[in-house]
């Protein structure tokens, strides 16, 4: 089964920039080095490595299992969706495009009614 390196790194999937990713990396080798635990160290590199080169949310998405029961914590896939489009500005954007449509299809029918 493969690991999920947020939880490795122990961070939010949704709530996470690359200076606390970088901070948390950091935290975490200082803890683990390689002398002592080769193993945990190359865990936590791998998963450090595997965040940062993600190159979309999407992307990063498919990296974080998400549990749909949203028990203790975790997002729901809705709720992470969700984070992501407002960090984006994704939200904002599909609501700006339908208040323009709107108020073309508006402008439409004004114009249509006083011919």
């Amino acid at each position: 089964m493969k690991k999920n390196p947020f939880r490795i790194l122990n961070i939010d999937p949704a709530g996470y920039d690359n200076e606390s990713l970088k901070k948390k990396y950091l935290e975490l080798i200082k803890q683990y080095p390689p002398e002592k635990r080769p193993e945990r160290f190359e865990e936590i590199r791998t998963a450090y490595s595997t965040i940062r080169n993600a190159r979309s949310p999407y992307e990063v998405l498919s990296l974080a299992p998400v549990d749909m029961t949203g028990n203790s914590g975790i997002l729901s896939k809705e709720e992470l969706k969700n984070n992501l489009e407002e960090k984006l500005g994704i939200k904002k954007a599909k609501a700006n495009l339908k208040k323009n449509m709107l108020l073309k299809k508006l402008e439409e029918i004004t114009n249509d009614t006083r011919n």
